[in-house]
């Protein structure tokens, strides 16, 4: 974690550490036949069960720290990753909310590979919908300055049946052979290069369990993807908050 990152979640901690006592704790767990990050499988593409889980800590003021962690598959190293995210969330007025902070991808069993990451975000949400951008200035596995815009929306269509989009935009600044299931993506920079990722997916409530179905897809050339990692699938979800 750079200088500039550490500083920044300081001034969240104290912030946070001013308001204790008007804070929420709160967590989540889900088992997922695949975890889909940006598109592509974390592991092993098709059904590769992972299982995920955090906790969340949100003061009143709207300053908030939190925690995740997945199993993933990068080349037998990698075996877990760990993110740590803190920022602050506020409203504009009813019917508009505001989100910036600052998330940290780490991988305490990555060895020499060093993917670990740090983004930059903020996002504006208004009437089930959500539009956001993230930036890193050296993006998963040293892959340079990247950016990624996204747009998502909910809609109950039905009581207790809710339907999820999400499209997303990934561009790196500088290098236009990324891939993004490869390893030797650090060679040097070429120009461009950007790829897009969608799901669509339903949601619903039941047994004390949220159930999730959804297709999740790329545009990424199937040529220059490992195995299956890219390819068009389906992902069944079960969490439960707690």
């Amino acid at each position: 974690m750079n200088k500039m990152t550490r500083l920044l979640f300081g001034a969240v901690l104290m912030s946070s550490a001013m308001v204790a006592a008007a804070a929420d704790v709160a967590g989540n767990v889900a088992l997922v036949s695949d975890y889909r990050f940006r598109g592509v499988s974390q592991n092993n593409g098709g059904f590769s069960p992972a299982i995920q889980g955090g906790f969340d800590w949100s003061s009143d003021l709207g300053f908030y720290v939190g925690t995740w962690a997945s199993n993933v598959n990068f080349n037998q190293e990698g075996a877990i990753e760990t993110d740590v995210y803190g920022g602050y969330k506020g409203k504009i007025n009813d019917d508009y909310a505001y989100d910036v902070g600052i998330l940290y991808y780490g991988y305490p069993q990555d060895g020499s590979e060093h993917y670990a990451y740090t983004e930059y975000y903020t996002s504006l949400s208004a009437f089930g919908a959500k539009v956001g951008v993230n930036y890193s200035p050296n993006y998963f596995w040293g892959s340079d300055p990247f950016w990624y815009w996204y747009a998502n929306y909910s809609y109950e269509v039905i009581k207790n049946l809710t339907v999820n989009a999400h499209w997303g935009y990934n561009h790196w600044e500088t290098r236009q052979d990324y891939d993004p299931t490869q390893s030797n993506n650090s060679a040097g920079p070429v120009g461009n290069a950007s790829y897009a990722d969608w799901s669509l997916g339903v949601s619903t409530a039941y047994l004390g369990l949220t159930w999730g179905l959804s297709y999740v897809d790329t545009n990424i050339n199937q040529n220059s993807c490992s195995g299956n990692l890219c390819d068009a699938t389906a992902v069944l979800s079960i969490s439960k908050s707690l």
